[in-house]
């Protein structure tokens, strides 16, 4: 334990031998990480020697030889001109290995050879260290000819999955490719935990990239066993895409009345048809044609049904989008599908299209009015249908595309599409309030002046 100091060191070594060298290897690299917690301020400075001097001198001056950071190991230090005092290492085998041949990893850092470091001072390194070692080597896809795509929540799960990044790219067949790309992406990312590849256009290559937590010695077979591994994922994703398109969306829309929106708003189907009403109207009052949002609003929520979302529940609208294609819908109408759920957070991009913003507005003010209507509006610790993300997606397809239009008469038009009864007196005039605080707040961290 770190704090009874490093005078148990030895002791900890002699138990773990009596395991077995690699045992004894992960105890000590363990001991030393908790010993590193003593010295959150110790720095880690390369000499000439390639030895390591700072504040903690037992990370500074062990090591295991394990995983080819002890002798003969070789490290690659790298420093940046921010941190001209401060070093960081990672694995030689930290490279991106295609065909089975490795290549050396290129980072905007300046990269230098050093002597062989010992695994202690690896350990020494902060999270954000492996986080940019392991995003360094995903940059060697320009190996391929191919850019990563670095998802920064995925890079982030995967720095704290493993101490010893190797990167490695596979690759899968290009049949695949015939899905849309998002099924395939969100199958690589959400179950495999890769990065994925795009050309120069942008369009998804075959290939990927899987952060392995050990150098081996025969990195065809690591790339073998990921590349079998994905290939199930790839082939479900492809049933799904193949399976429903055999029936159309607007085949689905009925059966969404076995889905319950909220228990006193009735089911998703009842709020297709008061959305499909709201969209019209909100479009006439944009002067675009409510034919093209209505016909949006209608098939809006029927990819919910479909084997691919249920399977991938970040394809909703997505699916819905190429599934329209498919069914010779118009591309306006394709397009709002997707785009009614934009944006999904802050500074997201806003849907595009009139027909597009009047589906979007109708499906959030209709769930606005519902909620607040029936009593159940958002507290300090809960908001359950996202009300506050709701507001601000409003009012930011408001005032960005600068829409004419009166924000007491739209929640009016979509308190009036539900049965006599169902909403409380007075909930409109609730929700306006509440949409002009979150305005406000809006506002307020733009730094524009109160009076204003």
């Amino acid at each position: 334990a770190p704090a009874t100091g490093e005078r148990h060191a030895p002791q900890v070594r002699s138990a773990a031998a009596r395991i077995g060298r690699h045992a004894a290897d992960r105890a000590v690299r363990r001991y030393e990480k908790l010993l590193y917690t003593r010295y959150t301020t110790a720095t880690v400075k390369p000499t000439s020697h390639g030895k390591s001097t700072g504040r903690d001198d037992h990370a500074g001056g062990r090591g295991s030889g394990t995983n080819g950071a002890g002798a003969g190991g070789g490290m690659w230090t790298a420093s940046t001109t921010a941190e001209r005092a401060t070093s960081y290492v990672c694995p030689t085998g930290a490279s991106l290995v295609a065909a089975g041949r490795p290549v050396r990893a290129a980072s905007n850092a300046s990269l230098t050879r050093s002597r062989p470091t010992c695994s202690a001072t690896a350990m020494a390194l902060s999270s954000s260290r492996w986080r940019d070692a392991a995003c360094s080597s995903c940059a060697t896809a320009s190996a391929l000819r191919a850019t990563a795509v670095i998802d920064e929540d995925l890079l982030d799960e995967v720095t704290g999955l493993v101490e010893w990044p190797v990167a490695l790219t596979g690759s899968f067949e290009a049949r695949f490719l015939e899905v849309p790309a998002e099924a395939l992406v969100s199958s690589m990312k959400a179950h495999q935990k890769y990065f994925h590849l795009v050309d120069a256009q942008g369009r998804l290559m075959p290939n990927f990239i899987t952060i392995a937590n050990i150098e081996s010695k025969d990195p065809v077979q690591v790339i073998a066993g990921n590349e079998r591994v994905i290939r199930p994922r790839l082939s479900d994703a492809a049933f799904f895409f193949d399976t429903d398109r055999k029936t159309r969306l607007e085949q689905r829309v009925a059966k969404l009345d076995s889905v319950v929106f909220q228990q006193q708003l009735g089911t998703l189907l009842d709020k297709t048809h008061r959305v499909m009403k709201v969209a019209a109207g909100l479009a006439e009052r944009m002067g675009a044609a409510p034919a093209p949002a209505e016909r949006a609003a209608l098939l809006s929520k029927a990819d919910l049904l479909t084997e691919m979302v249920v399977e991938f529940a970040d394809m909703q609208g997505i699916a819905g989008q190429y599934y329209a294609l498919h069914d010779g819908e118009e591309p306006d109408v394709a397009a709002a599908i997707a785009q009614q759920y934009w944006p999904k957070f802050a500074g997201d991009r806003l849907p595009e299209s009139p027909t597009a913003c009047a589906l979007g507005m109708a499906d959030r003010l209709d769930t606005l009015v519902g909620i607040f209507g029936i009593g159940q509006p958002p507290t300090g610790s809960r908001d359950p249908f996202a009300l506050r993300r709701a507001s601000l997606a409003v009012l930011r397809i408001m005032v960005e595309h600068e829409l004419d239009l009166d924000l007491r008469d739209c929640l009016e038009l979509a308190a009036a599409q539900y049965p006599a009864g169902t909403l409380a007196p007075g909930s409109t005039g609730q929700v306006l309030d509440y949409m002009i605080e979150r305005f406000r707040a809006w506002y307020e961290e733009e730094a524009i002046p109160v009076e204003v």
